[in-house]
């Protein structure tokens, strides 16, 4: 009997120290039990139903012009949640739009020249960058996920992934297609992507190793192996630039060059800082207590990002978008004022904050520093969410 009250005494204090140095901090991550708070929307916001599920919205800064990855509810669904009997492409289910603040303008842009328009079952992460020759002239970076060759169930092959460049101009109703670089190898679960001034390279994140199964996000806990990868354009050459991440998700860029990339199962967002060789290396971690999807920077250098603050939730919004799933919206700056000489780095605020009912499954997050509005869209939210910031 004493050796047995030994043993289940010693298997108790493991027990409890794996739940207190693994298990608790995962669920706080992870927003189990997290009470979500309702505020950074007024009667000052609008929505505009027109463009539903925009998974990421860029702004082109001179212009004041969105540019939005969209795709209609039922189309997200059928990617979301794949099966090979209900995973189809359907025609003009997703589309690139714009949002013109000044005029309340939606504009759907046509895909010139793009071979795989009837193909498509999601288009995913976008970067526009305006040309280093021509500000008129951006170069669009578009991840684009077709069903996967030769009859496959998406469902356990995952879907055929690709990285799509366009070129159009400030105004135009139109995306022409330049190039598709398709490497299986790298591609794996390409999710963002962060694009170059001159239409011939770029990076973009791989949300782990596998799209699909029961294993991936538990070996993405145990065994981090996500990635950012580099990729030339006209080779259609790929590299890693930097592997061992946590779900990497949203990817940015500040002017001077630090990347930054978002997780979707882990603490933080990642500093990174860009090589000669277009390799990156790891130099600082923001700290958050939620997990992050999209970021994006606004002019003023300040990093945006869109957080889920109850994961679970967001699981069951994705299976069934009807499902409202809490939203929340942080700014981070470096830290200027005196709390910087304790050790307070970066100040983080909360910005946006809301139960699922206004947005719901907040996927990006987009500040005009020059117009004063804030832009918010999901996955599979109903609508876009405009707000003045000040």
């Amino acid at each position: 009997m004493g050796a047995l009250v030994t043993i289940l005494t010693v298997f108790a204090v493991v027990a409890a120290a794996v739940y207190q140095l693994y298990v608790s901090p995962l669920m706080t991550l992870l927003g189990v039990g997290r009470t979500v708070e309702v505020f950074g929307h007024s009667d000052r916001c609008y929505t505009i139903p027109e463009v539903p599920g925009c998974e990421k919205i860029i702004l082109h800064h001179a212009s004041g012009t969105l540019y939005m990855s969209c795709a209609t509810l039922e189309q997200r669904a059928v990617w979301l949640n794949p099966s090979k009997t209900h995973t189809r492409p359907v025609k003009d289910a997703n589309y690139i739009a714009t949002y013109d603040h000044a005029h309340r303008k939606v504009t759907r842009l046509v895909l010139k020249d793009f071979p795989w328009a009837d193909e498509s079952i999601a288009f995913h992460g976008m970067d526009v960058v305006p040309s280093s020759l021509n500000h008129n002239e951006l170069f669009v970076y578009l991840v684009h996920h077709r069903l996967p060759p030769n009859n496959q169930d998406p469902a356990f092959a995952g879907f055929h992934s690709t990285v799509e460049v366009f070129r159009t101009f400030v105004g135009s109703d139109t995306l022409t297609h330049i190039s598709t670089v398709d490497d299986p190898a790298h591609m794996l679960v390409p999710n963002d992507v962060l694009g170059s001034s001159d239409g011939q390279s770029f990076f973009f994140t791989n949300s782990g190793t596998m799209q699909t199964g029961l294993t991936r996000n538990l070996r993405e806990l145990l065994h981090p192996a996500s990635s950012v990868i580099h990729c030339h354009v006209s080779s259609g050459q790929c590299k890693v630039a930097i592997s061992g991440l946590s779900y990497a998700n949203g990817i940015a860029s500040a002017p001077n060059g630090t990347v930054y990339v978002a997780s979707t199962i882990a603490r933080g967002i990642r500093v990174l800082d860009r090589q000669e060789d277009n390799s990156l290396v790891m130099d600082d971690l923001i700290p958050t207590e939620e997990i992050f999807d999209n970021l994006s920077i606004d002019e003023d250098g300040v990093l945006w990002g869109a957080g889920i603050p109850r994961a679970f939730d967001a699981v069951e919004t994705m299976k069934n978008s009807s499902l409202p799933s809490p939203s929340i919206a942080k700014s981070f700056a470096i830290n200027t004022g005196t709390s910087s000489f304790f050790g307070e780095k970066y100040k983080i605020d909360t910005v946006f904050s809301d139960d699922g009912n206004v947005m719901s499954l907040l996927s990006t997050v987009v500040h005009d520093s020059q117009r004063h509005v804030m832009y918010y869209h999901g996955i599979v939210s109903k609508w876009l969410l405009v707000c003045p910031s000040s």
